[in-house]
């Protein structure tokens, strides 16, 4: 490794060295407060946002909550939602709470779930509704560490003392966040360091069972100073969320950047439902696994195989070339000129 690579991972170190998420995101709400920060939406229906601050009010006070029910630091906390508003304020209410949020495979068999969820002993889950019960339910008898079950679809929450709907957890954070567990939650966020757990993930288990990977508060703080320093990252950028959150790359554009560059996240639940939620959206970045983007080529091409008026497919595919021309300028430290960025808008 180079003199030059070593004194520059130095200097990303020295300025990373013992921030947390807590405090970016306290540090993000006092700098971009009334900013978007999440929209989601189910169906059809408007889009709700929360800006910065009133994200960070929600997950302050579902921490109070999870501190009541008996969250200790260290605990894990199984997720299994789509990505949705809930899905993130659960990760950061166990973070504030000083828990480990441990997001599953939405795809992962009950024999699956019941291995990960013994190996680092959940202590509380938080599930999406009747399609994730009928998996965890039947293992609650072999998971003698977990007490607690949050069901997002209260329509579908067994009424017992295992079980709670989200509408009730919320009402418990409300109530909690005005007594003693607010102050143990402000302590909680000091006393987590670089060095702590932000999230437990689990590999596919291709090659045998799945392995636990702790990821530290430090390690992506310094990726996310990477991702700036790279230009993979921008100041609000719009995103849209849909790749599966017990992944590293969702993980890093869905929550970590988007607190670092105070971005303006939507959430797609359903992955059919992509390609119109980015034509309405229209975010300013985009990632895709190499299958994503080859579903939206076809898709593409197949409504240019359906156009019959020969002079509007041919402009299009113009347009398309300037596109590409025009990307290309973007990249690898060549320039646009005046005429290819005029052409471009024009097109665009």
């Amino acid at each position: 490794m180079s003199s030059a690579v070593i004194d520059e991972r130095a200097e990303i170190e020295a300025q990373t060295a013992g921030l947390t998420f807590c405090g970016l995101l306290r540090q993000t709400v006092a700098d971009y407060g009334d900013e978007s920060a999440y929209s989601d939406r189910d169906g059809d229906a408007p889009w709700q946002t929360l800006t910065w601050r009133q994200f960070r009010d929600q997950v302050l006070r579902l921490a109070a909550a999870l501190v009541r029910l008996g969250l200790e630091p260290g605990d894990r906390v199984a997720l299994m939602l789509p990505n949705r508003m809930e899905h993130v304020l659960a990760d950061q209410a166990v973070v504030h709470a000083g828990g480990v949020p441990v997001t599953f495979y939405a795809t992962l068999a009950p024999d699956q779930i019941r291995y990960v969820a013994a190996d680092c002993q959940v202590r509380m889950a938080v599930l999406d509704g009747a399609s994730e019960l009928a998996r965890w339910d039947p293992l609650l008898a072999d998971l003698p560490s977990l007490t607690t079950v949050i069901v997002r679809d209260g329509e579908a929450c067994p009424a017992d003392e295992v079980h709670m709907t989200w509408e009730a957890f919320t009402a418990l954070g409300e109530e909690a966040a005005s007594d003693s567990e607010a102050v143990e939650v402000a302590r909680r966020t000091e006393a987590i360091g670089a060095a702590d757990p932000v999230t437990l993930l689990y590999t596919s288990g291709t090659t045998g069972n799945p392995k636990g990977v702790v990821i530290t508060h430090g390690s992506v703080m310094y990726e996310c100073k990477t991702a700036e320093m790279g230009g993979s990252t921008m100041q609000g950028v719009r995103w849209v969320s849909y790749l599966p959150l017990a992944h590293i790359a969702e993980r890093m554009f869905t929550l970590y950047l988007a607190m670092y560059s105070a971005g303006h996240t939507y959430f797609c639940h359903v992955p059919t439902d992509l390609v119109g939620v980015v034509g309405q959206v229209k975010p300013t970045a985009f990632f895709g696994v190499p299958r994503v983007w080859e579903k939206i080529q076809a898709g593409i091409q197949a409504l240019l195989t359906m156009e019959q008026d020969e002079a509007r497919k041919t402009a299009v595919a113009a347009a398309m070339e300037t596109g590409r021309e025009y990307v290309l300028s973007c990249q690898y430290g060549r320039t646009t000129t005046p005429e290819l960025a005029a052409r471009y808008s024009a097109l665009n």
